[in-house]
């Protein structure tokens, strides 16, 4: 498959290792904050900033909502335990932290070695929508100090260690 810069359609999303099932229409939101920055102004150059200060670098975060509860894609983004034919929420709800990974329609592969996963409740119980799972997926600064926040790879790339190979 060829790169023409396109990046698009969810095909697979995977955390900690584990596919999840169906996210809904909305796919894969990309948000965060913005990097903020403080202006330098001098006597000197009146009409003019002489310099910008990086104050915040910012942050990246994917929201996505996933409808198809199962109770393994339960127990990946919000915890607890599926035994038998029950899921039981934690007793206290806590980040969930580990590789995001995200497998697109384009061909591309969006590696996120660390990240902080927090989900809560959504949708609607009726005849008209499905309740769901809104997670927020916040992209960390990896352990590993030689690799960066997230990488993107060009179709047909090979990668070590992909998640979307070893589970078929």
């Amino acid at each position: 498959m060829a790169n023409d810069g396109f990046i698009y359609g969810l095909d697979e999303f995977y955390f900690n290792g584990k596919k999840l099932g169906y996210i809904s229409e909305d796919g894969l939101q990309p948000s965060g904050d913005e990097p903020a920055t403080t202006a330098v102004r001098a006597a000197q150059a009146r009409n003019a900033v002489v310099k910008n200060i990086l104050t915040s670098p910012g942050t990246d975060r994917f929201n996505f909502n996933v409808i198809e509860l199962k109770k393994e894609n339960i127990v990946t983004v919000f915890g607890g335990t599926a035994v038998g034919d029950a899921y039981t929420a934690p007793r206290v709800k806590a980040a969930l932290e580990g590789r995001a990974f995200i497998k697109c329609f384009s061909g591309h592969k969006i590696d996120i070695p660390k990240a902080s996963l927090t989900s809560n409740l959504a949708g609607t119980i009726n005849l008209a929508g499905v309740m769901q799972i809104a997670c927020k997926l916040e992209i960390a600064v990896p352990d590993d100090e030689l690799k960066g926040p997230f990488t993107i790879y060009d179709p047909d790339a090979t990668i070590v260690d992909d998640p979307s190979e070893s589970t078929g």
